[in-house]
């Protein structure tokens, strides 16, 4: 299997790319350890294809035609900006996708978990990340937008 640790804001992970089909996904990181389904009362559905070894997990929503559009990666050895981000603080981070012209959308949300951990969720455009003990412990990819409308899916054609 290729590298995946090359988290690409906006993008995906190198070979997986947002706006690709389940079976264009299984190509590149063959089949999951496990597939999952949810349906929501508004009468969309998401599909979720589980890595657990890589530590990804690729998201495919009915609203987007069940492409690709969300890579989560809970694996410790990722790099972001070809810098590795393993063990960064909230801080560290910030200052890294700043040194990189990247503003965060907001100010950070704090939740506990039912553990009574705390969890820091910071977004940026086509990235979330997620401290716990103010340590890197997840960074979720998904589509950039061109207005508030429409969501750019680099692996479409005529998308971007």
């Amino acid at each position: 299997m290729k590298d995946h640790s090359n988290i690409l804001p906006g993008e995906g992970i190198a070979g997986v790319v947002l706006g690709m089909s389940q079976k264009e996904v299984r190509a590149v990181l063959g089949n999951p350890s496990e597939m999952s389904t949810e349906s929501f009362d508004d009468g969309t559905d998401w599909v979720s294809l589980d890595y657990e070894k890589d530590g990804l997990s690729c998201g495919f929503s009915s609203d987007e035609d069940y492409v690709l559009d969300l890579i989560r990666v809970e694996h410790l050895d990722m790099r972001l900006f070809k810098q590795k981000i393993e063990g960064l603080s909230f801080e560290e981070t910030v200052a890294l996708f700043e040194a990189n012209g990247e503003q965060p959308d907001g100010p950070p949300v704090e939740q506990t978990d039912d553990e009574g951990r705390t969890i820091l969720t910071c977004d940026f455009d086509g990235v979330s990340v997620w401290f716990m003990n103010d340590a890197l412990c997840m960074v979720q990819i998904a589509p950039r937008w061109r207005d508030d409308d429409t969501q750019i899916f680099p692996h479409r054609t005529g998308s971007s």
